[in-house]
C-alpha cells in the first residue's frame, strides 16, 4: 500500500481492500499509540496519588517501627492514623503525628 500522504483524492476515495489493511495498521500504528500514552499519562499520575494516600493497616504500634504516612495502628485499644512518616512517638501523646481513627470503648474491645 502506498502512503496515505501519495494518495490522490481519488484513490483515498476508492474503497479499502483487505490486502491494504496490514499497510494501513503499520501507517496508523504510531499515532494511535502516541494518542494511548497521551491519554493515559493523567490516570497513571492519578493512580499514583491515589495509591501515595491510601491506608493501610501496620498492626500495633511498636517504638521501635517506622509508620508511613497514612498507617492505620492499634494501641491500647484505639485505632489510629498517622499523619507523617513517624517512629518512637506514641499515639495519643498529645501531639500531631497521629490521628485517632476509632476509639476504645469501655471494655478496651
Amino acid at each position: 500500500m502506498e502512503k496515505p500522504s501519495d494518495l490522490s483524492p481519488a484513490q483515498l476515495a476508492k474503497p479499502l481492500r483487505t490486502a491494504d489493511l496490514p499497510g494501513l495498521m503499520v501507517a496508523i500504528g504510531p499515532t494511535i499509540a502516541e494518542f494511548v500514552v497521551k491519554a493515559t499519562e493523567p490516570l497513571k499520575a492519578r493512580i499514583a496519588e491515589l495509591e501515595s494516600t491510601q491506608l493501610k493497616y501496620c498492626g500495633v504500634w511498636d517504638r521501635f517501627k517506622t509508620f508511613p504516612a497514612n498507617a492505620i495502628v492499634t494501641d491500647q485499644g484505639s485505632a489510629w492514623i498517622s499523619k507523617t512518616e513517624t517512629r518512637g512517638i506514641r499515639p495519643g501523646d498529645g501531639n500531631a503525628f497521629w490521628q485517632l481513627a476509632i476509639k476504645k470503648g469501655k471494655d478496651a474491645r
